[in-house]
C-alpha cells in the first residue's frame, strides 16, 4: 500500500469520525434541551430572570434573584359557578354549550397553618381559553374572557377541565387538585340550608329587589340570595368588578353562617350535599366534598383575595386584565415559601 493510499485512507476515517462525532453531538444536545423542557418553563409574564423548576411534584419558582418553592400540604379547589341551570343537569354530548362561568372561586387549603382562603376571579379576565374539537379534543387557543372557556365541552365535566386549565394557565401554571361546579340557581338552596345569610346590602338594588335597599341590613333568604350576588342589569352600576364585591362580601358572610351552622348541627353537612346534588358538577367524591366542611369548622379562614387589575371596554365585550406583580406576589404568598438553602 503506497504512502499516498495510506493518507487517503486516514483523511477518510478522520472525516467519517467527524460526521459520527457531529451526529452524536447533536442528539446529545437535543437530549439535554429535551430534558430541560420538562423541568424549566418561562413564566408568560415573568422579567428575564424568573424561571421555574419541577422536582419531586413540587414546583420551584426563581424570581427576582430569589428561590421560592411549592408548599408541600395546600389544596386547591376551583369552584365554578354556572349562569345556567338546564345544561348543568343534563349529561349532554357535543363540543360546545351556552353555559359561562358566572364566578370563579380557587380555594386554598394550607393544611400546615390549618387555615384556608378564596382568590375572587373576574370572569371577564382575559386568558387563554382552548378550543375543542368534534371529538372533545383540544387544537388550538384564542385569548378570550375566562368565563367563555366553560362553554367549550359538554357543560359537564370537560367543559370544567377546559375551565380549569384556563384558570392554572393564567396564575402561572399554578396546579389545581379538585374542580366543583354548581348552577347559580343552587345559591337559594344552599343559603337557606345554613339559615340565612345577614349582611349590609353595599348598592341600590330595589330595580331589581325591593328588599335590597342599599345600607339596609337584611337577612337574605331563597330568592334574595340569588338576585344580591347575580344581578347586574338595571342597576347604576352594572360592571361586574360591583358585582364582584358584592360576591365576595356574600361568600365571607355566608362561611362565617355556615360555620354556625354546621357547628349546631352535624347531620347538616351531608343534607346541604344532597340538597345540590342536581346542580353540580364535579371530580370529587361525596366524602371529599364532605371534608371542606370540616375544614369550614375547624380551620381558620384568610379572607377572600381579589386580584388587582384594570376592567375596560373592549371591542367586543368588558375586558379585565391584571396587574402583574401583585398577581405574582399574591400566589408565591398563598403557594410558595422561600426556599432555604
Amino acid at each position: 500500500m503506497t504512502d499516498k493510499t495510506k493518507d487517503f485512507k486516514s483523511i477518510l476515517l478522520l472525516r467519517v469520525f467527524a460526521v459520527v462525532l457531529t451526529v452524536v453531538f447533536i442528539v446529545l444536545i437535543a437530549f439535554v434541551f429535551s430534558t430541560l423542557e420538562k423541568y424549566y418553563s418561562r413564566l408568560d409574564t415573568a422579567g428575564d430572570d424568573d424561571y421555574a423548576y419541577r422536582s419531586n411534584g413540587r414546583p420551584e419558582y426563581l424570581v427576582d434573584g430569589k428561590w421560592y418553592i411549592g408548599k408541600e400540604n395546600v389544596e386547591t379547589f376551583l369552584l365554578i359557578g354556572i349562569d345556567k341551570y338546564e345544561a348543568a343537569i343534563q349529561n349532554k354530548d357535543g363540543y360546545r354549550n351556552s353555559q359561562q362561568s358566572d364566578a370563579l372561586f380557587l380555594l386554598a387549603i394550607d393544611h400546615d397553618s390549618k387555615s384556608y382562603s378564596i382568590i375572587h376571579i373576574n370572569r371577564d379576565t382575559l386568558a387563554n381559553i382552548r378550543m375543542l374539537d368534534l371529538n372533545g379534543n383540544p387544537y388550538n387557543t384564542f385569548e378570550g374572557q375566562l368565563a367563555i372557556s366553560h362553554t367549550y365541552g359538554s357543560g359537564r365535566e370537560d367543559s370544567c377541565e377546559n375551565t380549569v386549565w384556563s384558570v392554572s394557565d393564567y396564575l402561572y401554571g399554578l396546579q389545581i387538585d379538585h374542580y366543583a361546579s354548581i348552577s347559580m340557581d343552587a345559591v337559594a338552596v344552599l343559603n337557606d340550608k345554613i339559615g340565612g345569610v345577614t349582611l349590609t346590602v353595599l348598592d341600590d338594588m330595589t330595580n331589581v329587589d325591593e328588599q335590597l335597599v342599599e345600607g339596609a341590613s337584611v337577612t337574605l333568604t331563597g330568592e334574595h340570595a340569588l338576585h344580591y350576588v347575580r344581578a347586574r342589569k338595571g342597576l347604576a352600576d352594572s360592571t361586574n368588578v360591583e358585582r364582584m364585591k358584592r360576591q365576595k362580601q356574600y361568600v365571607a358572610a355566608f362561611i362565617e353562617q355556615a360555620k354556625a351552622s354546621l357547628q349546631e348541627n352535624s347531620a347538616l353537612a351531608p343534607d346541604i350535599l344532597l340538597s345540590i346534588s342536581e346542580y353540580l358538577v364535579s371530580d370529587m367524591r361525596a366524602e371529599d366534598l364532605l371534608s371542606i366542611t370540616d375544614v369550614i369548622q375547624n380551620y381558620r379562614f384568610d379572607g377572600v383575595q381579589t386580584i388587582e387589575g384594570e376592567a375596560r371596554k373592549g371591542e367586543q365585550y368588558m375586558e379585565f386584565r391584571a396587574d402583574e406583580a401583585p398577581l405574582k406576589e399574591l400566589i408565591l404568598r398563598m403557594f410558595y415559601e422561600p426556599k432555604s438553602k
